[in-house]
């Protein structure tokens, strides 16, 4: 069994850094140097993943994963969707369309909110949950 020390540091990435949020960083022109706009921009990757056409994300069907006859199939397809995707979209989880619509307006109303707003819900040192930017770990770091 995994403690609770060993499972916060697998998730931890160590210290984050306190990176400034991008609307204000967009709100302020004096901000907007050539050196801060350059921390957005990734360099060129051969090795990023690229879906060619007639590929789609992967769909993990919650309910054959619960059934005793296709979970093995299902969890070998959850396995690869996690290691080669690394996400997948969800079908048959038994969440009402009226919640999952509260959901995403809910959501898009906290993202109009103004940023002092936003920031009230920031992340805590330590804490993956709450509004900000997670692992950042290097002032070189290109920003997401």
């Amino acid at each position: 069994m995994e403690t609770k020390q060993a499972a916060e540091a697998k998730w931890s990435h160590g210290k984050t850094i306190p990176v400034k949020n991008v609307q204000a960083l967009a709100s302020d022109a004096a901000e907007l140097t050539e050196e801060a706009i350059k921390r957005y921009i990734r360099p060129a990757r051969t090795s990023d993943v690229v879906a060619h056409s007639g590929q789609s994300i992967p769909i993990i069907d919650l309910a054959r994963l619960l059934d005793s006859q296709t979970y093995r199939l299902e969890a070998a397809r959850l396995k690869s969707a996690c290691e080669e995707w690394g996400f997948f979209q969800v079908q048959n989880h038994g969440i009402s369309d009226t919640v999952l619509e509260n959901m995403r307006n809910n959501l898009e109303h906290f993202f109009r909110l103004p940023l002092d707003e936003k920031n009230k819900f920031g992340q805590l040192p330590g804490d993956l949950q709450g509004y900000g930017q997670a692992f950042m770990e290097s002032e070189h770091q290109t920003l997401d």
